[in-house]
């Protein structure tokens, strides 16, 4: 499918050119046919292929925006005759130079709005600022749509904000991609519910191996599940 879908991009935009979009389809196909010949090695080859900096997930992270946000603007539309003279469809260097410029500047200026209303759902992220707009996207065209529950995400830079908004008392309702010993950094401020007070807990931690529990488990208490 990414195979195809480069040959698709390569065939619109009608170039042999390689782009961010391209070189990225081309690289994240290619990687995974060089996995796929070595089944067993996958589970060594994670880091290549779903959790590293250069993964094919972080770089369809970085494409799938580009391509969902690439905008279709019409400056204008010309009824001529066959000998009409037509201006350029495609700006010269110097006006590059000049929108490149422009668009230099407006990035100093670009700000994310953090303020939630009271009934919106407030999440953060510990992703990049690409898998976050995607999250967005989807939730906005899909959740919302479907359920009229507003959902706001916001990139959670670093997991000790967690810590500083408990105390501030402006933490999210949700937050995500937090590491594994997180809880228990929560558990020893007494800033999480201890889980085992439920009644059902018993039933639900049969589902894991009792060793997955260890960086959860704060005295006497469970302060979140594998």
């Amino acid at each position: 499918m990414l195979e195809e879908s480069y040959d698709l991009w390569q065939d619109i935009n009608e170039t042999t050119k390689s782009s961010e979009i391209s070189a990225g389809l081309k690289i994240s196909y290619e990687w995974i046919y060089d996995i796929s010949e070595k089944p067993n090695e996958i589970p060594n080859n994670l880091e290549k292929l779903a959790t590293g900096s250069n993964s094919v997930m972080q770089r369809l992270g970085v494409i799938l925006p580009l391509i969902i946000d690439i905008p279709l603007d019409i400056d204008a539309v010309y009824i001529h005759g066959a000998d009409a003279e037509l201006p350029r469809a495609t700006a010269n260097f110097f006006n590059k130079i000049w929108i490149g410029f422009k668009r230099f500047i407006a990035s100093f200026f670009t700000t994310d709005n953090q303020d939630v209303e009271e009934d919106e759902i407030e999440v953060w992220v510990n992703r990049s600022r690409q898998y976050v707009n995607l999250m967005q996207q989807m939730i906005d065209s899909d959740f919302t749509t479907e359920s009229g529950i507003k959902v706001k995400i916001s990139i959670m830079a670093s997991e000790d904000k967690l810590i500083l908004s408990t105390s501030s008392g402006a933490n999210p309702d949700v937050a995500m991609g937090v590491a594994g010993w997180r809880p228990y950094d929560f558990a020893i401020r007494d800033a999480s519910y201890d889980l085992s007070e439920f009644d059902d807990f018993r039933e639900i931690s049969d589902r894991f191996y009792e060793g997955a529990f260890t960086q959860l488990i704060y005295q006497d208490g469970v302060y979140g599940l594998p």
